[in-house]
């Protein structure tokens, strides 16, 4: 009906806003703002308009909605990425939309996205992640290049001390571990290559601060000293 009508109303679309107001003629104002979001379109009449939408100084109308988190589909999509902890096997899609505050078809959108690309793998029981995304990882040169050279010496300490060895490095004022060999009879320790822990709490964290510049010290105290555990040293 709206095509058929057309050339009774003006409209004015505001691309900020993604809504098209329409006006009649001979009216006060706009009849109608028709919002264009995640292909949903929605028809506001004038009654809502007048409560709770406001007129720009241009006399266009513009929507109050804005949408809460990242704007880009990209930055939607790392957002549903990094939303996943080491303890998750995999999450439900209602889960996946409580931890990352998306709207729920946006985040079912992107993961059928995501799954298409092996980013992502959907199960009879959830969603996780995916194969391709462990390929990617294995390709990053620095963490790659690091682990292959310092490998024979990690083995080395291993075998003379059957403990569990560590290679990390420092990415901000955290620790990110390259590669762990597990020691044997100790304790089970929290650590997982890939995971991080932070710097002043760790083994790997105190050796690499004690080498480090002042400033990334001062930092990292600067920053608080969060007590993990009862034994945790802090000041």
């Amino acid at each position: 009906s709206l095509m058929r009508q057309r050339s009774r109303y003006a409209g004015i679309f505001d691309e900020s806003t993604r809504s098209l107001a329409l006006d009649a003629p001979n009216t006060d104002g706009p009849i109608c703002v028709l919002s264009f979001d995640r292909y949903v379109l929605v028809r506001h009449t004038r009654a809502a308009l007048d409560s709770r939408t406001p007129v720009g100084h241009d006399g266009r109308v513009h929507s109050t909605h804005r949408d809460e988190g990242p704007k880009s589909v990209l930055a939607r999509a790392l957002t549903i990425l990094t939303s996943f902890e080491a303890s998750d096997a995999e999450m439900s899609l209602a889960e996946l939309t409580r931890r990352t505050g998306l709207p729920k078809p946006t985040v079912h959108r992107l993961v059928v996205e995501l799954s298409s690309w092996g980013i992502l793998e959907r199960t009879q029981t959830g969603i996780c992640l995916g194969m391709r995304l462990f390929e990617l990882g294995q390709l990053a040169p620095a963490q790659r290049d690091l682990r292959e050279a310092a490998l024979p010496y990690l083995e080395d300490l291993w075998a003379a001390t059957r403990a569990t060895v560590h290679l990390a490095v420092l990415d901000d004022l955290e620790v990110v571990y390259i590669e762990k060999l597990a020691g044997r009879g100790g304790p089970e320790l929290p650590s997982r290559v890939g995971g991080r822990m932070p710097t002043y709490c760790t083994a790997v964290g105190k050796a690499l601060l004690a080498f480090s510049l002042p400033e990334v010290v001062h930092a990292v105290v600067d920053a608080g000293l969060v007590r993990r555990t009862p034994r945790t040293i802090v000041m």
